[in-house]
């Protein structure tokens, strides 16, 4: 079985020249670092919903910052292609 690659060159290197400032909280990607919790507490209301999980304990984790809940559980972040 053949897989097609349908990475973009282009693209990878646009990211790769910005992945040193992008890791930084502080640089100008600021703003995406600060909406972090907000996504994350979206992520967990939305696998809680869909599986029927109690996952309380990991909006308590975020408000006192101690640790991301995503780190405790593997994810896969899928998006649309098209």
């Amino acid at each position: 079985m053949q897989t097609k690659n349908t990475a973009n060159k282009e693209e990878i290197n646009k990211f790769d020249k910005l992945a040193e400032e992008w890791w930084n909280p502080n640089g100008k990607f600021a703003p995406l670092h600060k909406f972090n919790p907000v996504r994350q507490e979206y992520l967990i209301d939305q696998i809680s919903n869909h599986f029927n999980l109690n996952l309380g304990f990991a909006h308590s984790l975020f408000k006192h910052n101690s640790t991301s809940f995503l780190s405790l559980s593997d994810i896969i972040d899928v998006s649309d292609s098209s």
